[in-house]
């Protein structure tokens, strides 16, 4: 009889524990892109709402990629920590973008666990502008019921643009190039970030959302340049290798 007492009691003390767990791992909250169009202007609106009742410490991510009709490609990137109370409408972000005819414009809102880095939801919006503004969308919000893995984030091939400079911007431009005609195409995003120095030569970084991949101080030099974009690609490749090697370590039995 005591021995049953005690399983009855820890019961008691482990059953809750459980289910706050579960409900805590469960997360109603959903990314939502808005847009208002006016003639030659799109206003992208990045929000959170949150269905559930308790408050979540999150970040986001929104990237926007504007492509017009002679291939060239802007692109640009927010992100932030947030919190949000229950049943709250969060607004995240606010960009414009300028867009004539035949451009095509996608837009990805992504939202994490800020505890955990786990992704819970996202959005995406793509904008086809012809004589008028024609919008299609791809809402991909999922029920939190739902488990969601890393490959429903994948964004294959995207590369943010941070330069700041005319040579910063060759040198991106080449980079693009280069990495769009190049069989690889990797799930992450490639930062290109211009940082500033004395002198006429600024610091080009190439970082991926962990770390660092690769620097060196750019120069107005075509042939410079166009060896800076492979090198670029031997160091990326080398950490998708190093990567893809970790990963495979740490999911072994």
């Amino acid at each position: 009889m005591k021995y049953f007492n005690f399983l009855f009691s820890c019961f008691l003390i482990l059953f809750p524990i459980s289910l706050f767990s579960q409900i805590e791992n469960v997360f109603n909250v959903k990314a939502v892109i808005e847009v208002k169009n006016a003639e030659d202007i799109s206003s992208i609106y990045a929000k959170a709402i949150n269905n559930d009742e308790v408050v979540h410490d999150l970040n986001y991510l929104l990237i926007s990629i504007k492509q017009s009709s002679n291939g060239n490609m802007t692109n640009n990137k927010q992100e932030g920590k947030f919190v949000i109370s229950p049943d709250e409408t969060k607004d995240l972000s606010h960009v414009t973008i300028n867009h004539t005819k035949d451009d095509q414009i996608k837009i990805y809102l992504f939202i994490r666990n800020e505890k955990e880095n786990k992704l819970i939801s996202k959005d995406s919006l793509f904008i086809n502008v012809t004589d008028g503004v024609q919008m299609s969308t791809n809402r991909s919000i999922k029920n939190p019921d739902t488990e969601i893995t890393e490959e429903d984030f994948e964004l294959k091939g995207l590369v943010v643009d941070n330069t700041k400079s005319k040579v910063g911007k060759d040198f991106f431009e080449t980079f693009y190039n280069t990495y769009r005609d190049s069989t690889e195409q990797y799930a992450f995003v490639i930062n290109v970030n211009e940082l500033p120095s004395i002198g006429r030569n600024g610091i080009i970084n190439i970082d991926t959302s962990d770390q660092n991949i690769y620097s060196f101080r750019v120069v107005p030099n075509d042939e410079y340049i166009a060896a800076q974009a492979q090198m670029t690609m031997r160091y990326l490749n080398k950490y998708y290798r190093e990567s893809k090697l970790l990963d495979k370590e740490l999911g072994a039995p």
